[in-house]
């Protein structure tokens, strides 16, 4: 693994359970997450958890521990994202795309 950590997005809330939490050491627990928080990927040799590290927020310093790789994304996806390109955007976009005026009428009666 490089020396740079990767950063990944939970894509959806975690709270570890009771088992989790007893499987741990006490050095590097479960952590609890919520859904669109950012971590950094310290350790990703087990493809089952990886041991992350959370950002600081206001509220709280970064903390380290494990959590269920299926719970992260890269953050180079747009999780929990839409698309927010207006219809007439859309549709301007194709008219430019067609090159003679027969397909352009076509899809404009649409």
């Amino acid at each position: 693994m490089s020396d740079e950590a990767e950063m990944y997005c939970v894509n959806c809330d975690f709270t570890p359970s009771d088992l989790q939490q007893s499987a741990t050491s006490a050095t590097s627990p479960f952590l609890t997450l919520v859904e669109n928080q950012f971590v950094e990927i310290l350790d990703s040799q087990d493809s089952r958890y990886y041991l992350v590290r959370t950002r600081p927020r206001k509220d709280e310093k970064s903390k380290v521990g494990w959590i269920p790789a299926c719970f992260l994304e890269p953050k180079s996806t747009s999780i929990g994202q839409v698309n927010r390109r207006l219809t007439r955007d859309v549709f301007r976009d194709d008219l430019a795309s067609i090159d003679n005026k027969q397909q352009e009428a076509v899809v404009k009666k649409k």
